[in-house]
């Protein structure tokens, strides 16, 4: 068996969407992550309207679309970017933000949401626990 139809047995058996839906629930219950999260992404929603105020008279199923295809295009940006060595602009550090009034730009909140999120698919790729729980299943 190949990498791909291992992969489409483990999504043909279910495994994948419980899987998904354990990592998310893991994730929803860590109150920090959460409290993090949901500090930036109004900071980022701030931000958008700030600088397109017809924004905030959208439908909040539009803005949200639109926030997470800008994290995403971010993601792919900064995974580009990483593999050819180069640096992205706006990269997010641990201070204050880069603005005149210590606030960040919306690039640089996209990039602290990413490596939240990227912190946490980090922990879980890692975890041996994790591997062996999937090869098992896989094996079952």
């Amino acid at each position: 068996m190949d990498q791909k139809e291992i992969v489409a047995e483990y999504k043909r058996q279910g495994l994948f969407d419980a899987r998904r839906k354990q990592f998310f629930d893991t994730f929803v219950a860590d109150e920090t992550r959460q409290q993090q999260l949901k500090e930036l992404i109004g900071e980022l929603v701030k931000c958008k309207i700030e600088k397109e105020p017809e924004l905030f008279s959208k439908n909040r199923g539009k803005v949200s679309a639109l926030i997470q295809t800008e994290l995403v295009k971010r993601h792919v940006e900064r995974e580009k970017l990483s593999t050819s060595g180069g640096r992205a602009d706006g990269e997010a550090g641990d201070g204050a933000g880069s603005g005149k009034d210590g606030r960040y730009s919306d690039t640089e909140l996209l990039d602290r949401i990413n490596d939240l999120l990227d912190s946490y698919v980090a922990s879980v790729e890692g975890s041996e626990q994790v591997q062996g729980e999937i090869i098992s299943q896989l094996n079952g």
